[in-house]
């Protein structure tokens, strides 16, 4: 559920990106990716954290 929330905030974002711009390109469609790649990452890292808490302090 958390990296579905970031993967939503950024591509959120990156929407926004697009509307901003006015137009659809080759780099906005690579943006786009790398936006909503990294915010899957940081939602994943944030997962990764939180079950290690969870499984080495119990």
């Amino acid at each position: 559920m958390t990296v579905g929330i970031y993967v939503l905030l950024g591509g959120m974002s990156a929407a926004a990106m697009i509307a901003a711009s006015g137009q659809m390109k080759k780099e906005t469609m690579i943006w786009l990716g790398l936006i909503v790649l990294t915010a899957a990452a940081y939602g994943r890292c944030f997962w990764l954290v939180n079950w290690l808490i969870l499984h080495f302090i119990k």
